[in-house]
């Protein structure tokens, strides 16, 4: 049985040899690669904190200052007992 050898006629092309100098592994390809990756976690975070409630006083402070500019806004601490009261005061339930 005979093992396979490459070709020595077949010159295959160096990474050098590129027309434009660039290398497969150039700074600009991982500098994209690393800002995709933390493009992905960023949004991954931000889903992960509106789907938690987390975001919703900035949220809050968002819509206060778009729709009712000059209004004053509650603290923080206000709000979420604001948000507590009307979640759990009334009946909540299907049945």
């Amino acid at each position: 049985m005979q093992t396979w050898r490459p070709d020595p006629a077949v010159q295959l092309p160096s990474s050098a040899a590129l027309t434009d100098g660039s290398t497969p592994h150039d700074e600009a390809v991982v500098r994209r690669f690393l800002t995709g990756i933390r493009h992905g976690l960023t949004q991954a975070w931000r889903f992960l904190r509106q789907v938690s409630g987390d975001d919703a006083y900035d949220r809050y402070l968002a819509h206060m200052s778009r729709a009712h500019p000059g209004k004053p806004v509650m603290s923080r601490g206000a709000y979420f007992r604001a948000r507590q009261e009307h979640r759990w005061s009334r009946i909540s339930r299907c049945c």
